[in-house]
């Protein structure tokens, strides 16, 4: 399976070579320093290294052992390596002379004092990686220590990155330099893997995509300056649980009804329960290394945890690489969201392997099959096989019934398979990546430990964390490291700045402390991502105020960037053409930047129906024809520049490998700002058709307009926050936007309310009456979220007036129909959020316990998680009989409320807040915490 490095002589005999080739390689470091290019020595100074270790005579003619050929092959590439490394590695204090030679020295007397005590073994993988080489990997391990005399400038990986790239130069100057005897051990490894060499290399070729796409590949946005996610990694801390036995332990008790803060907390903030935990704090990469240390076939599942940006997919990739380096596992990356929807779990890996083609799992039998399994049948294997499931929240809609049913099962599925397989000891491991609370439940519906869940705890402090802090007041917290105070953000920032090449020494003030700056942008800096969009687009500097003011003036801003891509690299002439600004990419040129959004915005809509990551052909071609204009529309269908396949690629997208020929965005935070800008476009083009009049007719046709868009997607959360914030960019206070609220906004309404959106017209073939209610609550959450985020949005902060919107309600019923479809359980569990109804007149509407109050949403389980609050601030409200109603958190700020009963209503955390209340009964109404301050 591989070949012995055998040294010819023993280290007594290497010595030798040492000093001349310390000599050597100090010269030419020297004079690279000086800025001599290391190519002018490839003719003489690199053939002279090389060929003091490999004899070309004695090696093509047989006369020395396969073995020793092979050991001589490997010091050639370490010397060349060296060479690159010395001559690129950032340190305060370049050695010269002597005090450089011995540092070689050193370096080239460890190696071989490395392979004498351990005679490793030189295998084909080694020669595409390299640092699966146990000489070069003990080498790159060494080398921060080396050079610390010298005031190393980077971090240790940064090191091994640069050696590891070096390693690749010096094995292509051997390979180059010593041909015959390259041949010679290339030859002697394929002969002895003939019988799996198919296997390995396909194996090697996945192991190589990981690492390319880790180390080699640029972070979107960075295609011009390389940096990759290898550069801006940041070991990130986790959180789990442990159970504690209840014999007295002063840890936290959870009791029925709990609700957690935010999606920050886990297991022990949701489980309904009287038992015990311990919240412990520690290093993800520790916490899963410690893990795979333990070769226990009984313990082979952890999820890890996190919402979307939160670097799980980053650190599945950096745990893939290390486990490669290690060599303790063979290791199987699996994107979740690529595998197939039915069949037995061994079936789907095996069907999303067989369709890599360009790794060449086609030609060979499942992974599943030969990895992590002995040599013989019953034996213990050499490596066991190492499942990294990554995309779990992207196999379906994220935090809802089905999400939760399908992380259930997939779980279940999975450890169905691992207690199979290692029945007789330990052949295999899996870590699954997904969303907290999807996750939280399988591992309630299972019972399976609490341990076995590790939630990514993000880059700020953990100290101002409620559960943090609960955990800690209870004495039931454990961070024997002193984690939670730690601000990862400066870690990354100092990643950021040496990878770009910033010279500033000093970080930024809104990544640290508890400046004003800082507090603005925690929600946005939290995060990797996000973090990354700030940092690239610049808006952590002096702009940091327009960040935290209105996140989707970042993203617009990476889409500027986009269109003026190459600007300035053919001169102006194709930028600058008749007084039109056009885009600088070949994909742009031919549009302006208006246009350039609206295909964008298609893209996005697209999209919608995926929750904004993946975007077919049929999707993409179905949008043009409802979104564009006709002009516009007929430009894209007669240019062949304009198909999906360009307008993807001028956007962050990647193709996507699930079977539908499209494209994926990178993350999909991007699909859903675009998916906000589509909507808030289509609600302005509808409202349009009514700026002159509003008749019958035009209501009709700004209807089908709008029911044809309306009703693709879901408006969750995150795209209303897109979609809200986009309203408050494009409206603020002015004629425009008052227009809008006191004409065209409610005629519009007044005919949806009397005649509902015509979704049955709006698409080809029979729907059931179900799929029809979906789509018209889809169209109606979006424009009233349209008409809510306008008022917000454009209305004075202060002395604003209640009751700005009146709605024509027909009868006393229509209101609560209105409310009834918003608030529509399967419309919640879809969306997760509830309407506002803010500054609305509801007077003398019927207004009762049973048709106006917060809504229970409950995510796939059959008890209550959470309570979406109502919101009617600065609404004028009168002969409302909310007897025992559930109004929990109500916020009733500003509004005017007279002639209404709220006797024995349950109003914990009410907000009345300069309200004005006449004529109001609130007999046995639970008003713990509710806030009745400057009431008018």
């Amino acid at each position: 399976m591989a070949i012995r490095l055998q040294p010819a002589d023993g280290t007594s005999g290497a010595e030798k070579f040492i000093e001349p080739a310390s000599r050597v390689i100090a010269n030419i470091v020297d004079l690279v320093s000086g800025g001599a290019p290391i190519a002018s020595f490839v003719g003489s100074s690199l053939l002279e290294l090389v060929g003091l270790f490999v004899d070309m005579k004695k090696s093509a003619s047989g006369a020395k052992k396969l073995g020793t050929s092979a050991w001589d092959l490997v010091r050639a590439s370490y010397a060349c390596a060296l060479v690159h490394f010395l001559s690129k590695v950032e340190i305060q204090r370049k050695p010269t002379g002597n005090e450089l030679r011995q540092l070689v020295a050193d370096l080239l007397r460890n190696a071989d004092l490395y392979t004498a005590d351990s005679l490793p073994s030189l295998e084909t993988d080694h020669l595409q990686s390299p640092l699966k080489n146990p000489v070069f990997r003990a080498a790159a391990a060494r080398l921060p220590h080396e050079l610390a005399y010298f005031g190393l400038q980077c971090d240790a990986r940064t090191v091994r990155s640069l050696f590891e790239r070096s390693l690749f130069e010096g094995i292509a100057d051997a390979r180059n330099l010593a041909p015959d005897t390259f041949q010679l051990v290339e030859s002697a490894l394929s002969s002895r893997l003939a019988i799996v060499d198919d296997r390995r290399k396909a194996l090697l070729r996945h192991e190589e995509y990981l690492i390319r796409l880790f180390t080699q590949e640029p972070i979107f946005g960075q295609e011009t300056s390389g940096i990759t996610l290898n550069d801006l990694y940041v070991r990130q801390r986790c959180l789990w649980d442990s159970l504690i036995s209840d014999t007295g332990s002063t840890a936290h008790s959870i009791v029925d009804g709990d609700i957690p803060s935010s999606m920050f907390e886990g297991t022990a903030g949701r489980r309904k329960s009287r038992r015990r935990y311990q919240l412990n704090i520690g290093y993800l990469h520790s916490r899963i290394g410690e893990w795979l240390d333990e070769r226990s076939g009984r313990d082979a599942v952890r999820v890890v945890a996190g919402g979307p940006g939160s670097g799980k997919s980053t650190f599945a990739r950096a745990l893939a690489i290390e486990a490669i380096d290690n060599g303790a596992y063979d290791v199987l990356y699996i994107p979740l969201q690529e595998i197939e929807s039915a069949g037995s779990l061994d079936s789907r890996i095996s069907n999303l392997f067989r369709g890599r083609t360009e790794l060449g799992f086609d030609r060979v039998d499942s992974p599943l099959q030969w990895l992590g399994q002995g040599s013989v049948e019953g034996s213990s294997p050499e490596k066991p096989l190492l499942l990294i499931c990554d995309g779990l929240d992207e196999i379906a809609p994220p935090d809802t019934a089905e999400s939760i049913n399908v992380t259930t099962d997939f779980i279940q599925n999975l450890s169905n398979w691992l207690n199979q397989r290692n029945s007789g000891g330990c052949y295999a491991k899996a870590i699954v990546l997904g969303r907290t609370i999807a996750a939280e439940e399988a591992f309630d519906k299972l019972a399976i430990d609490s341990y076995a869940l590790l939630r990514v705890a993000g880059l700020l402090p953990l100290t101002n964390n409620r559960e943090w802090k609960r955990h800690q007041d209870s004495g039931s917290l454990q961070d024997p490291e002193q984690l939670a105070p730690i601000d990862q953000r400066t870690v990354y920032w100092e990643n950021w700045c040496r990878a770009s090449g910033s010279t500033e020494s000093h970080i930024k003030e809104a990544l640290q402390g508890e400046s004003d700056s800082a507090k603005a942008l925690e929600d946005l800096t939290s995060e990797p991502l996000l973090l990354y969009l700030l940092l690239w687009t610049g808006f952590v500097g002096n702009r940091w105020k327009e960040a935290a003011e209105n996140r989707n003036v970042v993203y617009e801003e990476i889409f500027k960037r986009i269109f003026k891509r190459d600007w300035g690299k053919d001169s102006l002439e194709r930028t600058h053409r008749k007084n039109r600004l056009f885009g600088g990419h070949v994909g742009t040129s031919k549009i302006e930047e208006p246009e350039f959004f609206a295909l964008q915005e298609t893209l996005g809509l697209a999209s919608w129906s995926s929750g904004g990551r993946i975007v077919t052909d049929e999707a993409f071609q179905h949008a043009l024809a409802i979104y564009l204009d006709q002009d516009l529309r007929d430009d894209v269908l007669k240019d062949s520049s304009f198909s999906l396949k360009s307008v993807a690629l001028q956007s962050y997208t990647k193709s996507s490998s699930d079977g539908n020929a499209g494209y994926e965005f990178v993350h999909k935070s991007l699909g859903e700002y675009l998916i906000a800008r589509c909507l808030v476009s289509a609600c302005y083009q509808a409202l349009q058709e009514l700026r002159e009049r509003v008749s019958d007719s035009r209501c009709q046709g700004a209807a089908n307009y709008f029911a044809k868009i309306g009703q693709l997607g879901a408006l969750t959360v995150e795209i209303h926050q897109f979609f809200y914030d986009e309203v408050r960019t494009r409206f603020p206070i002015g004629e425009d936007a008052n227009r809008l609220i006191d004409h065209s906004f409610p005629g519009l309404m007044n005919w949806v309310v009397r005649n509902g959106f015509p979704v049955h017209f709006s698409t080809e073939g029979s729907r059931s009456f179900y799929s029809l209610q979906v789509a018209d609550a889809r169209c109606l959450d979006v424009l009233w979220s349209f008409g809510q985020a306008l008022l917000a949005a454009s209305l004075p902060k202060k002395n604003r007036e209640a009751g700005r919107l009146v709605i024509a309600w027909p009868t006393a019923q229509h209101f609560a129909s209105l409310f009834g479809r918003l608030a529509d359980r399967v419309h919640v569990g879809e969306t997760k959020r509830l309407c506002s109804f803010d500054n609305l007149v509801l007077n003398e509407q019927g207004l009762t316990e049973l048709t106006f109050g917060s809504v229970i949403f409950a995510a796939g389980t059959a008890r209550p998680q959470d309570w979406l609050k109502l919101s009617a601030k600065y609404a004028k409200v009168s002969g409302g009989q909310f007897y025992s109603a559930n109004m929990w958190t109500v916020d009733f700020e500003g509004a005017h409320v007279t002639e209404s009963s709220f006797d024995g209503a349950r109003m914990t955390n009410a907000n009345f807040r300069k309200s004005v209340i006449d004529e109001v009964r609130f007999g046995h109404a639970d008003l713990n915490g509710a806030n009745f301050r400057h009431l008018v």
